[in-house]
Order: structure tokens, then C-alpha cells, then sequence
């Protein structure tokens, strides 16, 4: 837990403590990846912050107004239409366009307006006249946030930054050998553990305010955004789902993919998801997309063929035999070690995509819109799992399978999931939401997340999937039309078009937007073809 950090990759990250004081030099200094990575730091009374950033600062730094004597920090992305931001290029500010337009609707507004961010975000805003601080989480917690609350109050978006500042300062700070244990088991941890007992991970969609009385910090929190309490009715007809579907993914790549926004890079394979992105960017032909493979295969002409049709330009990239291996070491420091190696794919790219403006992932749409938190098990016929679900009775394990571990362990590890989920009626129908929301918010801690915080962490990484109009939807469709994902699939064979609808979805060798027959009719043909 003291390996010193390696300077080949560059990170983005924001550090909050109030009434500690800590070094800033060594708290940027493990912010500090490269000699390129820019960082911000300063104190205010009790109050010290330091945020890094990789991308354009004149878009994404901090912003500052002397009169007032108010900071925003903004770490992750919001997701603006154009005209919102040609309405903050003359703000009389200090700093970087998002945060100018997020410091002028909280000087000219309230709490309220700044709920209304859409994105994947932390939002921090320092008012130095009156001491306080105000945070916000994004609505699913794709950007971690973890803190610290005793006498005094830090936050961090890194855990092992934050234990690190913690320990220099002279606190304690000891490992949570249970949260080692469920990840053995699980491949993750239940919500807010982290690997150190005193730092916790902040709720995600949620508001938090720190105020000085006495000398003393009141750290309060209020939830401003949340689906575990959704009870339907439930969108069931397909039609009406396509088409909601089809207009929050149109809208979430448009605000992603502006041409203000600079160079926009895709890592394309050829399934469903990355291919939205790719036909649904305000310019396809300008896209650069990126390609990682083995072999000379299926997926990776699929992905060359999608990026002919669009007119863009398009890299492959072939992975090494031992590509996991040899960047799991930096894969586990800069995820904080809670996730799988296995997931962190682009180890190898950091460098490759850090002139890459911003980079789309597919990432996330099976979580939220095709129903991979659900409890499941595949329709069988003649003993053999076709391509489509059918919801069972509620079970521990979903999606990523468990491991054996010490029966004492795993005997507390169970006790931490009985507590998490003591709530829920499990035989209830409508409480099928508020499973899947407790099984994967904050998003940042589901087992494959080890890749998506390599990405946030090294380049200017950005989730369309956490557009307020993709996740307004995800409690609301029916389970029943989520679990196959085929509604996704319909409303993403709307925006690719015809074109492409030769190149088949690679996850399962049918046409995109494919119905559940035609999924089953295409998978018995090629089985049937194997066999021949």
C-alpha cells in the first residue's frame, strides 16, 4: 500500500479538507501523473482543495469570482447543449467555460439549479466569505467521491490519495480486511466500503454541504436524485420504449460529441453500443475511432467495416499475449485495486488516446438497459442455453459468478449483504428496480470497473450513458422488455441507419435491433452451420 506511483500515466482527480491541514505538495504530487498534467491547489481559512485535470483547461478548469469570492472545482464532465455554452463564453469569471457556467447559475440561483446538471461529475463549490462548501455526486456515481467524517471532513476522489494525505497528517488510517474479503468473493464491494475503514464512498446523486459553527465542521447531506424508490407503473409497450430510448441516446451523444468540444474518438468494436456513438456523433466522418484486438477476427472486421461506412478514420490496435499481465500493476494503482485486471483493456492506450480529445465508450449500456443486474438465467431448449433471459427468484450471486473463500470470511461478507438488502421484500414485483439500483449505484463499484476509471483517470473520458434522459428510463422500462436488451437494440438500429444493418451485432451474430425470435433464429442457424 506504500508503492510509489509511476509517472508514465497522467490522472484526473479533486481532494476537499476541512479543518486538517495536509501537505497539497504531496497530495498533487500523486495527482501529478506526467509533466503535462495541469493542477490547481489553494486554501481558504480552514478549507484546503487541489484538483488535477488531462484535458483542455480553458473548457474543464476550476473557475473563481473575486467579487463574490466563490470556487467551483469540476472533476468529470457536464453534458451541455450549444447554445448553453455560447451562453457562458462572456461570464465576467475567472477559468475554465463548464465551471464559469456552473459558478453563474449557483450565483444567480439555488441548490436547485445546480441538481439539474446532467453528466457523470463531482461538483464542488467553495464560498470563502462564509466558509461553507457545497458537493455534488453525479446521479449513478459513475465519478467515485470518497470521505472522510470524523472531527474532520475530507474528501477525495481517490481513496488510496485520500488515506495517503490522511497518514501524512498523522491520522489512522487501517485496511478493511472484509472489503478484501468481498471483493475474493465477489469481484467488487457493497456500498460505501472502501479498503480502508475510515474513508467511505460517497452516495451517488446526492448533495453535500460543509459549514463551520464554533469552530467545529457539520458535514449534512440531502439526496437530490434517486431510482430505489421507483414502484412503476412501468413502460411496457415496446413501440413507446424505442422510441423514448431512441431520443435520450440521440440527445446524450449529440451534447458529447459537439464540435466545441474538439476531437472526438470512439473505441469501436462491433456490437451494439460503440456503434451508436459512431452514427449518432454530430459529425461520424470526423470521429477517430480505435480498435483493440488479438486476431484478425470477426469483431475486429465488423469494426473496420462500421467505420468505413461512417467515412472515419479508424486504428487498431493489437493487444500483446500478455497485455493484461503486463499492465496490471498500473491497472490496480490507478483503479484503487477493488476491481478485476481482467476488465482494465486499455492499460495499453493511455498514451495512444492522451491527444484524443474525447473518448466514447459503449460503456454501461448493459448494466442499465438490458438488464444485467437482474436476476436471470438463460431459456434453455434441448438442454442448451439460448440468447435470451428469463427473470427467476432473487439469488445473492448475479452477472459476475462468486468465489470460495474462508467460510469465517465469507460468513462476513454475508452479513454485510443481508444488511445492504434487509429493505426489500425480494418476492415483490415492484420492488424489481429497486434491486437493480442497490446492485449497481454508485456505478463506479460494479466488477468491471477497473477499465472505466483506467480511462477517466488517464484521458478525456466521457459516459454518455450518464445522460439524465438515458436514466430517467432505466427504472421505468418494464423488466420484462429490459431483460434482452431489445429495445436498446431496436432504438440503436433507428440512428445507425440502414446502412449498417449488414454488419451484425458480434455479441450475438444477429442484425441489430433484432426481435427475441430472430435472435433465437439466427443463434439455431449458426449452430446448426457448426455442426454441418
Amino acid at each position: 500500500f506504500n508503492i510509489p506511483f509511476q509517472r508514465e500515466f497522467f490522472m484526473s482527480d479533486v481532494f476537499v479538507s476541512a479543518k486538517l491541514n495536509v501537505d497539497l505538495e504531496v497530495v498533487t504530487e500523486n495527482m501529478s501523473w506526467t509533466a503535462w498534467t495541469r493542477v490547481w491547489k489553494g486554501e481558504a481559512g480552514i478549507f484546503q482543495w487541489a484538483i488535477a485535470r488531462v484535458d483542455d483547461p480553458e473548457l474543464w478548469g476550476p473557475a473563481f469570482d473575486y467579487e463574490s469570492r466563490v470556487r467551483v472545482l469540476l472533476n468529470g464532465r457536464i453534458a451541455l447543449e450549444e447554445n448553453e455554452w455560447r451562453q457562458g463564453v462572456d461570464l465576467p469569471y475567472e477559468g475554465g467555460l463548464a465551471s464559469k457556467i456552473i459558478l453563474d447559475r449557483w450565483l444567480n440561483g439555488d441548490k436547485n439549479k445546480i441538481d439539474d446538471f446532467n453528466g457523470s461529475f463531482s461538483i464542488i463549490i467553495i464560498d470563502e466569505k462564509s466558509q461553507k462548501i457545497h458537493i455534488w455526486s453525479d446521479r449513478f456515481g459513475f465519478i467515485p467521491l470518497y470521505l472522510y467524517e470524523k472531527r474532520e471532513v475530507l474528501f477525495c476522489s481517490h481513496p488510496d490519495i485520500l488515506s495517503r494525505a490522511l497518514r501524512c497528517s498523522g491520522m489512522s488510517c487501517e485496511i478493511d480486511k472484509t472489503t478484501i474479503a468481498e471483493f475474493l468473493r465477489t469481484g467488487s464491494a457493497i456500498h460505501p466500503y472502501s479498503y480502508w475503514k475510515e474513508i467511505n464512498q460517497c452516495d451517488p446523486g446526492t448533495n453535500y454541504s460543509l459549514t463551520v459553527a464554533d469552530n467545529s465542521i457539520n458535514c449534512s447531506k440531502r439526496q437530490y436524485w434517486g431510482l430505489q424508490n421507483y414502484k412503476g407503473p412501468y413502460l411496457s409497450d415496446r413501440k413507446e420504449i424505442v422510441s423514448k430510448l431512441t431520443y435520450a441516446l440521440k440527445s446524450a451523444i449529440r451534447k458529447r460529441t459537439l464540435p466545441r468540444l474538439g476531437k472526438i474518438s470512439v473505441l469501436l468494436s462491433s456490437g451494439a453500443d460503440s456503434r451508436t456513438i459512431l452514427f449518432g456523433a454530430c459529425n461520424p466522418e470526423k470521429v477517430l475511432c480505435h480498435t483493440l484486438f488479438d486476431e484478425r477476427n470477426e469483431e475486429l472486421l465488423g469494426s473496420i467495416a462500421l467505420a468505413e461506412l461512417a467515412n472515419a478514420e479508424h486504428k487498431h490496435h493489437k493487444r500483446e499475449v500478455n497485455y493484461y499481465f503486463n499492465h496490471a500493476s498500473e491497472a490496480i494503482r490507478i483503479s484503487g485495486g477493488m476491481w478485476s485486471i481482467d476488465s482494465a483493456h486499455y492499460g495499453g492506450l493511455a498514451t495512444e488516446l492522451k491527444n484524443a480529445g474525447v473518448v466514447l465508450t459503449g460503456c454501461y449500456a448493459d448494466y442499465l438497459l438490458k438488464g444485467l443486474a437482474y436476476s436471470r438465467t438463460h431459456v434453455k431448449i434441448f438442454g442448451k442455453n439460448l440468447p435470451i433471459y428469463k427473470l427467476i427468484k432473487p439469488e445473492t450471486e448475479f452477472y459476475q459468478p462468486f468465489s470460495e473463500i474462508n467460510p469465517s470470511w465469507e460468513h462476513k461478507v454475508s452479513q454485510r449483504s443481508r444488511e445492504y438488502f434487509s429493505s426489500l421484500d425480494f418476492d415483490a414485483e415492484n420492488t424489481i428496480a429497486e434491486r437493480e439500483y442497490l446492485r449497481l449505484a454508485p456505478l463506479s463499484r460494479e466488477p468491471d470497473s477497473s477499465g472505466r476509471l483506467f480511462l477517466g483517470r488517464t484521458v478525456g473520458h466521457d459516459f454518455f450513458m450518464a445522460d439524465r434522459d438515458i436514466l430517467d428510463l432505466v427504472a421505468s422500462i418494464h423488466p420484462k422488455q429490459k431483460l434482452n436488451g431489445i429495445p436498446f437494440g431496436m432504438a440503436v438500429n433507428n440512428i445507425v441507419g440502414k446502412k449498417a444493418k449488414h454488419i451484425k451485432n458480434n455479441n450475438y451474430g444477429t442484425p441489430v435491433g433484432s426481435s427475441e425470435l430472430k435472435r433465437i433464429f439466427y443463434f439455431i442457424a449458426a449452430s446448426l452451420k457448426r455442426k454441418l
